[in-house]
Formats: C-alpha cells, structure tokens, sequence
C-alpha cells in the first residue's frame, strides 16, 4: 500500500451481534451473545497488532452492526479506551453508535454521553406497527418517537433515523404520513434505503417459495417521489442516494470523501477495496474471516500483510 494513502480520516468498529434476526437482513451479525467479551478482545488485540497502520488525526468513529448497543457499557469504554492509545483523536470527532429503539434508555444515553458519544443512528425503519412485525423488530411506532424524543432530551441532538420504503404487501402505506410523524422529532439525519430481498434471509425464502416478490418499479419510483419532496421540501439536503440531512449535518465518512482517506474497519476486515471516485480515493478494508474464524485468527496472528 503507497503511503501516500495512508491519511487516517474514519474508523468503523463492527459489532456483529443482535438480539434477535430482521427477516430483511443478510448483514454480518449472531444472535447468540454469548462471545461479546471475546470479540471486544478480538477487537482490541487487532488495534495493538495493527498500531503501526494508524496514524494521523481521525475525525469520525462509527460503531456499526449488528447492533453496537447490545454491547456492555464496559466493553465500548475498552474499545475507545484501546483507540486513544494507537490513535489521535481529532478535537471535532463524531462519534455515531447504531441503536434500536428498544435499547435506549435513560441509563444507557447517559453513559453513551461520558463516553464522548455524540450521534446516534436510530434504526427506526418504519412507522406501520404491522410493517415493523412482519420485518421481525422489536419496537413499535409509539416506542420509536418516544426513543428519538428521550435521545433529544438527553442532549443528542444529533440522530439520524433509518427508514425503508419499497415493502411488498403493503399497497395502501401511507409513506407521507409515517415521514411527517418522524419529521415532528426533528432529526438532524434520514437514511433512506429501499426494501431488498437478500438471500439467505427469511424473506429470501419466502421468495424462492414464490410467497414474497419485489414491488414494482413504478410503485418504489412514486414513494421515492413522495420521500424526496417532502424531506426537500422541509429542508433536508439530498446530498447523496439514500441520505437526507438538515444543512451542514452530513455524516461525516460522506463529507471526508473528497480527499484521499482511508476508514479503517475493525473487526470484520481483510479484503482492502479501492473506491475511485472523481473526488478522490475511498479505501476500506473487509475482512473475509466469518465470526466463527475471526476471534481465534486475531489472537494468533501478530502482523498483517496487506
């Protein structure tokens, strides 16, 4: 790898554990959280055997998943309390923690809070209580205002809120009205993804057994068209496909992409991709060890090569 490149900007920790399965998701993830301690281990003995790759000021820490909030308060504190010593922090660092909205609580925010935490990624995802059954979460509408309102209250103003659009079986939803009521908590962010069918989810197999197909393409263009201008129209900035933020409040990988960075994923990570954009060079490294390989592979390994 040049050094050139080596310009530290982001790091991602994946967290790769949930309480239970979304029917939708074929993201890198367990249910049984049994090994918690042991991938933070995992976690932190990767930073020391790769302490010579950091270097610079880093100016964005995403905790992704998975579901990071399932993780003990003392197992993120060893995490970060692992960066400060291989890393320099930058004085402006965002520091986002995925979260459901069943898992936020007035305890857990105030201790995200002495933490440095100071963003949220609320998976919010719909407003339907119907919807949000079918696609196997645990929170319901009344839940998912309620935690992005307690977020505010506790001082973290900046969340942003997932949503997806584009669900089979549900001509009649009303996207407009689920959006203004999610627009009412005022959310600094909206990531807004469509329906996906992957494989090897539940809802992959309901599709091979021809009992779940995709929307049409007319349906997702016209509650595209609604999301767009009602967000627009209410000044969220569409700064990129799927992303919607109130002006200046872009996630912070998006904004530092415009230079030659690289995000360091920690976790799983080893397959280095080169993104090359008319911006600059976007560099990520995953890692192809699956969750039942990763944990021994780390300890025994003392270098990489890369």
């Amino acid at each position: 790898m040049q050094s050139n490149l080596l310009i530290l900007s982001g790091i991602y920790v994946h967290i790769p554990f949930c309480k239970k399965a979304c029917h939708y998701c074929d993201f890198h993830f367990t249910t049984n959280l049994a090994n918690t301690k042991k991938m933070t281990d995992s976690i932190c003995k990767e930073m020391e055997i790769r302490k010579k790759e950091f270097s610079g000021n880093y100016n964005s820490l995403y905790f992704g998943g998975g579901t990071p909030s399932v993780l003990a308060i003392s197992e993120i504190k060893q995490i970060l309390d692992h960066l400060s010593k291989y890393t320099n922090r930058s004085k402006q660092i965002e520091v986002t923690v995925e979260i459901n909205p069943e898992d936020i609580t007035e305890v857990l925010l105030s201790a995200y809070r002495e933490l440095g935490v100071n963003r949220l990624s609320i998976g919010v995802q719909s407003l339907n209580d119907e919807i949000l059954n079918w696609m196997n979460r645990s929170h319901n509408q009344e839940k998912a205002i309620q935690s992005i309102l307690l977020a505010k209250k506790m001082g973290f103003e900046n969340i942003s809120v997932d949503f997806i659009y584009g669900v089979p079986g549900y001509p009649n939803r009303n996207i407009k009205e689920e959006l203004s009521s999610l627009l009412s908590t005022k959310p600094f962010h909206i990531s807004c993804y469509h329906f996906t069918i992957e494989d090897k989810t539940y809802f992959g197999h309901l599709k091979k057994q021809n009992k779940l197909k995709e929307i049409r393409d007319t349906q997702s263009e016209e509650e595209f068209k609604i999301i767009t201008y009602l967000l627009c129209t209410n000044r969220y900035v569409h700064y990129e496909i799927s992303n919607f933020s109130l002006p200046g409040r872009y996630l912070s990988t998006i904004q530092i992409i415009g230079k030659k960075i690289i995000i360091w994923a920690l976790d799983p990570p080893l397959i280095l991709i080169t993104i090359l954009t008319d911006l600059g060079t976007f560099l990520i490294m995953y890692n192809i060890y699956n969750k039942y390989q990763r944990t021994p592979f780390v300890h025994k390994k003392k270098n990489y090569q890369i």
